[in-house]
């Protein structure tokens, strides 16, 4: 699906790194997988949402993710953004704050960034709930996606953890 999202776009690429990993992936092998592939000293930016950022504690080695990788954060519709800087120090995090609004500087020297685009209530656990429920995610993502999640059946069946 990522493949047809980016579509012919020059600007991005997409690596199947994970999905060609047998058994369960991790984020942190495939940033030690990128910065290996990207050698010398690539600079990496992880994007996730709040309410994935929220659940980090709960990852393979999360505190060393900082360390390959610069974070942006972005808020969600639903989840109040917390005050990071206290959250970032909660995970045991050496952090300080910088001149900039919302971007904190961690003891490796790369950055988590909190940005607040437009929200729509959207992310890839909504749109799997919405498939479940039978209901349109008609413009919440690129036509070719939806094509192929609904030429796939994908999702029919979701349960929501929540």
């Amino acid at each position: 699906m990522a493949r047809l999202a980016v579509g012919d776009s020059s600007l991005l690429e997409i690596l199947d790194l994970e999905g060609k990993r047998p058994g369960f992936s991790y984020s942190i092998e495939t940033l030690r997988e990128f910065h290996h592939i990207f050698s010398p000293d690539p600079e990496l930016f992880f994007i996730l949402g709040i309410d994935a950022f929220l659940e980090i504690k709960t990852w393979k080695e999360y505190q060393k993710l900082f360390y390959y990788a610069h974070f942006v954060i972005i808020e969600r519709a639903g989840f109040r953004p917390r005050d990071l800087e206290a959250f970032l120090l909660s995970i045991g995090l050496n952090v300080r704050k910088t001149k900039l609004p919302d971007v904190f500087s961690v003891s490796s020297g790369n950055t988590v960034v909190l940005r607040a685009p437009t929200l729509m209530d959207i992310s890839s656990t909504r749109i799997r709930e919405l498939v479940a429920e039978h209901k349109s995610i008609r413009f919440l993502l690129p036509e070719m996606v939806r094509n192929y999640i609904m030429e796939k059946g994908l999702y029919r069946d979701y349960a929501s953890p929540r």
